[in-house]
């Protein structure tokens, strides 16, 4: 009988590991069969199983999940009714604390034969350490990234394996063989939320005003995660009468990176991609 995995990511740096996740395991076990929630990268590497949420579900800030707790509950109750009629061997969940860890809770009630594992730890090192004895109790085994983070949940009873961050192997997927930086392009990045970009690009928008004032020959990209975040960003330019001579590009945040010689680049990790590529 084939392996069943069934998969929860909510955000797009999530996507993005869990779909090189899911690639690594597919070659490993050619038959395996996935079902759940992720991004378009997930969906591409699990095939039809695995629906595409994070546009919706990629939510930040307790107002913007209590806006929509309406829409999370029906998604929940959902997944749960389609995990127990998969009754996947392993149920592996990527970051995305909030959601995954009650969703874990009522899969170890409802489903206790199904093997939980929790890929990309919350940090709560950094803010809510309190929760380290509650994971031990839900999960089987936590993947962390940093080796720091393997002895504070092993400390806790909970089977941890170290298992090196994947986001220098991705970018070196992506990265432009013998591209040169553009001495006068400059890179906007809000960021991959809609929260995000309403608060953060009109502040970028009048930057790039004072610096194309200083310089005129000042060129400048935006890249949008998605559609629907495009559509938001070329509102924002038209309102601001910056759609003119700034560029939209969609999917092209890894491009950009490469090519501007500087950017404004919202927290997150965005930042520790554009360090690597120097």
């Amino acid at each position: 009988m084939a392996k069943r995995l069934y998969v929860v990511a909510g955000e797009l740096s999530g996507d993005a590991h869990g779909a090189g996740l899911l690639r690594a395991l597919k070659t490993r076990v050619p038959t395996l069969e996935v079902r759940g929630v992720g991004g378009p990268q997930m969906a591409a590497a699990a095939g039809a199983g695995l629906r595409d949420w994070v546009e919706d579900a990629a939510v930040m800030g307790v107002w913007e999940v209590l806006k929509r707790y309406g829409w999370f509950k029906q998604r929940f109750a959902e997944m749960l009714d389609e995990l127990k009629a998969f009754r996947p061997d392993v149920l592996v969940l990527i970051d995305y604390p909030g959601f995954n860890l009650r969703f874990a809770e009522a899969v170890k009630r409802e489903c206790p034969e199904t093997r939980l594992v929790y890929y990309i730890s919350p940090q709560v090192w950094a803010w809510h350490k309190g929760r380290i004895p509650k994971m031990a109790r839900l999960l089987d085994e936590m993947l962390c990234l940093f080796p720091f983070e393997q002895p504070l949940f092993q400390s806790a009873g909970l089977k941890t394996t170290f298992v090196g961050h994947p986001l220098v192997d991705e970018l070196e997927e992506k990265r432009l063989p013998g591209v040169t930086r553009d001495d006068l392009l400059v890179g906007l990045f809000p960021g991959s939320r809609e929260r995000e970009v309403a608060r953060l690009f009109p502040l970028m928008i009048e930057t790039a005003k004072l610096l194309r004032a200083w310089r005129g020959d000042l060129k400048f990209e935006v890249p949008a995660a998605s559609v629907k975040l495009a559509a938001q960003i070329r509102n924002l330019l038209v309102d601001t009468n910056a759609d003119e001579w700034i560029t939209v590009n969609a999917g092209e945040s890894h491009s950009l990176m490469q090519r501007a010689c500087c950017a404004v680049i919202a927290s997150g990790t965005a930042t520790l991609e554009a360090a690597c590529y120097g």
